[in-house]
């Protein structure tokens, strides 16, 4: 079950893959942390990045639905989320429209004449394989690559490279109530606390401070998810390499995208 219950303008969708994807042992399935320097190295590059400044001012009708007030297409709004991110931070950010939203979700097998009965969510990585391979309002990304939602300086490193962090997080119920701010509650991760508990959801996430991580959900920017929360309810995470974001060889914080794409070409034959 992606909800247990379907609440009104906060629909959720995202299905938990069977084996975390950092850990997965296929191959074919290209790991932030083969790429990563050490540790040492990698907390120097990291700052307190908020990649969703330059954009919000640009959006003159907000971050947007992406009907996830009535689909369960986390997944598809998190990548037309996606979409405004890597095109707007540099330039006139390009927002997918409905009509492309609900397409791209009838690839996860949701019939709009049989809403109810195929209204059943996706998986974050079939998601990212539609990007890659169809595109999303004419943009695709080159690549996706695996992080370690467990290790929080691999996912900020993927926040600072790539622009933007996908998490899959089990809901617990407790979060119903927060509205713009998840963290723990006094029910911990058990009862009303227990991962998935309320259902899987998939958000980005586009800024950190030392106190928290800021993620783009239900239309909404800037809503706080403490880094508490990770450990807890975070057990999937995904970044991409995208021809939008690593723009004349490099990304807007400098990174060198030559050797990841060698890697990722090697990986996709």
């Amino acid at each position: 079950m992606i909800e247990t219950t379907k609440l009104l303008s906060r629909r959720l969708g995202r299905i938990k893959p069977v084996i975390a994807p950092h850990l997965d042992p296929n191959p074919r399935i290209l790991k932030l942390a083969d790429f990563m320097p050490n540790k040492s190295a990698a907390l120097k590059m990291l700052t307190n990045r908020d990649w969703m400044a330059p954009v919000a001012p640009k959006l003159t009708n907000g971050w947007g639905m992406m009907l996830n007030d009535t689909l369960g297409d986390c997944t598809c709004a998190a990548v037309g989320h996606g979409v405004q991110l890597l095109t707007g931070v540099s330039g006139a950010p390009v927002t997918p429209t409905d009509a492309e939203i609900a397409t791209m979700y009838q690839a996860s097998g949701w019939d709009p004449n049989n809403s109810a009965a195929t209204d059943n969510g996706w998986f974050i990585s079939d998601a990212l394989d539609y990007w890659m391979k169809t595109g999303l309002a004419g943009h695709k990304i080159f690549q996706k690559i695996a992080v370690n939602p467990q290790n929080p300086w691999e996912v900020d490193l993927a926040l600072e490279i790539f622009g933007f962090a996908s998490i899959g997080i089990e809901l617990p119920i407790d979060f119903q109530a927060q509205n713009g701010y998840w963290s723990l509650t006094s029910d911990g991760v058990s009862g009303n606390g227990a991962p998935g508990s309320w259902g899987g959801h998939n958000v980005i996430v586009a800024a950190r401070t030392p106190v928290n991580r800021r993620i783009v959900t239900w239309g909404v920017g800037e809503w706080v998810v403490t880094h508490a929360v990770f450990p807890a309810y975070v057990d999937e995470c995904w970044a991409v390499i995208s021809n939008d974001w690593i723009a004349n060889g490099t990304s807007p914080s400098g990174f060198d995208r030559a050797g990841l794409i060698a890697a990722a070409q090697q990986v996709s034959q």
